[in-house]
């Protein structure tokens, strides 16, 4: 599916080949996939929005949310700029699927998969970490007393009208293919803060001018 915007105009809105091969449906403009790491961008948002309500700041530590947390005093910053030296979860595939194909907490997922040393001392680097997007969505959910889908829900799915957008739910008229054949299933909403969002071009273009 293919969505192009230029100069304020939508000059392309199309889907080519099949979303779903058993059904032989074929892609639109208003098919749903799985994002992946763009969940990041709704993340940040919210975190920026729980600033300007003055109930977070930039320079809060991971600690002062998540007392039990290995890695205390990095900080919000290091954390939304992938400067904070926590490794990856995705680092050990193995490791992350397998914890996977079960649902659980966000703290579960922060102890099992994101405590791992730092790579680094923290903001003296650069290294992209999905760990750290995951302890952003948990920080979200301890602030606002509510799971991260429903905040994301709250405020920006809702407000932006964007209806073909979900958390934490596969797409509804698509499935994933990896060498021909479908990919392994795994539980999305784990994935809280890095990833876990459905969503369609259409909606993603209403995001983008949001």
């Amino acid at each position: 599916s293919v969505l192009i915007k230029k100069d304020g105009k939508v000059i392309l809105s199309k889907g080519y080949g099949l979303a779903d091969k058993e059904k032989n449906t074929n892609a639109s403009d208003t098919t749903q996939y799985r994002i992946g790491s763009l969940t990041k961008t709704f993340t940040s948002l919210l975190v920026m929005q729980l600033i300007a309500e003055n109930k977070l700041s930039l320079q809060d530590t991971i600690g002062k949310y998540l007392p039990a947390y290995v890695h205390k005093h990095i900080t919000i910053q290091q954390l939304l700029t992938h400067t904070s030296g926590i490794p990856s979860y995705t680092n050990d595939m193995e490791k992350m699927l397998s914890l996977m194909s079960k649902e659980h907490t966000l703290k579960t997922i922060i102890a099992k998969l994101c405590s791992d040393p730092l790579e680094f001392v923290s903001g003296s680097q650069f290294h992209y970490s999905n760990s750290g997007y995951t302890i952003l969505a948990s920080i979200i959910e301890t602030i606002t007393g509510k799971e991260f889908g429903q905040v994301l829900n709250e405020k920006i799915l809702t407000p932006l009208a964007m209806t073909q957008t979900s958390f934490g739910t596969n797409p509804t008229n698509s499935k994933g293919y990896y060498l021909g054949t479908l990919e392994p299933n795994y539980i999305i909403k784990n994935t809280a803060g890095a990833g876990g969002i459905s969503s369609s071009v259409t909606d993603l273009l209403k995001w983008d001018e949001a």
